[in-house]
């Protein structure tokens, strides 16, 4: 349900789930640059928040996620759980 609401919201970004595995990897790497290591931790304060107000149990949120960069982080392992990563 998560997953499919935040790639569901990522199209109003234009981003794909593999843009975001992408721009991950490149941030552990420390192979990008500051701005984009900027829009990729905005993009998901908007999608924590999105999900905060969307969905009606804040325990399950918590249980995914307690902030974006765990939201982050969670969406990525999904995304190569779905082999949407390497």
């Amino acid at each position: 349900m998560y997953f499919a609401m935040i790639e569901q919201q990522l199209k109003q970004f234009n981003e794909t789930p593999q843009s975001i595995v992408h721009r991950y990897e490149q941030l552990q790497q420390h192979d990008c640059s500051f701005e984009e290591h900027q829009q990729l931790q905005a993009i998901f304060n908007v999608m924590y928040y999105y999900l905060k107000t969307a969905v009606t149990s804040q325990r399950e949120l918590n249980m995914i996620a307690r902030h974006p960069n765990e939201l982050i982080e969670w969406f990525v392992f999904q995304c190569y759980y779905r082999g949407y990563g390497k």
